[in-house]
């Protein structure tokens, strides 16, 4: 890991709790104004074009999470402005990969999709040692997107997060499969065609276009997630308190 003490973790700990409580605030803010929107999507039905791929594989005893691919982006972001740190492991939630020394600025969207990555997976709450790329950050828990602000849509993505003396089977997962799928979604504008996200385990370094549907009314689903938020929350913060203690 990057951390040399208990201590020296707390400000990225800091960092991400502080993400989750952003990503909490901005669903209730949006939930009611999506609602009214939500009755008129109901059958809105459309083929993806683009995809991402976050590949999950081991590399010398070590985790790596890279991202490849592109993204045709909604016009315009539901949140932007969130600040998102290097790349972490929260396995009851999400993960981000990629950024630089310091956290980067980020734009937030909604997808579409299962809120896990499968049965056997194991909680796990982790910092990566090394990163590359592009930030971005998937909290399938939450049915969120969020990349660096400064992605242009339809650009390449290639980022990496590498995880010291992490396996995959440390984490409980397989050696090889998808571990789910999602599709962006533009609540506002039923004419965007909503691009593909897939987490998956020692996949091709190429990813390929894949298609697949825009179930709108999975869109509720984005708001029935605020208790699992908050546990996730509790327990990054009673980590940090105990860090911050430890390192006095």
């Amino acid at each position: 890991m990057a951390c040399s003490s208990p201590s020296s973790c707390q400000p990225r700990a800091s960092v991400a709790v502080d993400t989750f409580v952003s990503i909490g605030r901005i669903a209730r803010n949006v939930s009611a104004g999506l609602a009214l929107s939500l009755p008129l999507a109901a059958t809105w039905v459309q083929p993806a074009q683009a995809v991402l791929i976050y590949n999950f594989y081991e590399s010398g005893g070590n985790l790596v999470v890279e991202g490849t691919g592109s993204l045709n982006l909604p016009s315009s972001p539901l949140a932007s402005g969130i600040e998102l740190p290097n790349g972490f492991l929260e396995l009851d939630g999400g993960f981000a990969t990629g950024a630089t020394a310091t956290p980067s600025l980020a734009n937030l969207y909604f997808i579409d999709g299962p809120n896990t990555l499968g049965a056997g997976i194991i909680p796990t709450f982790a910092f990566s040692s090394s990163d590359s790329g592009i930030s971005s950050a998937l909290s399938y828990a939450d049915n969120f997107f969020v990349i660096d602000e400064t992605y242009v849509s339809g650009a390449a993505i290639n980022s990496s997060s590498t995880f010291a003396g992490t396996t995959l089977a440390s984490l409980g997962i397989p050696n090889s499969g998808t571990l789910g799928t999602w599709t962006l979604v533009d609540p506002f504008d039923f004419s965007y065609i909503g691009d593909t996200i897939s987490v998956q385990v020692n996949a091709s370094a190429s990813p390929a276009s894949v298609p697949g549907p825009l179930p709108i009314l999975g869109l509720a689903a984005a708001f029935g997630s605020s208790r699992k938020l908050r546990k996730r929350i509790k327990l990054h913060k009673g980590t940090s308190d105990i860090s911050a203690s430890t390192g006095a």
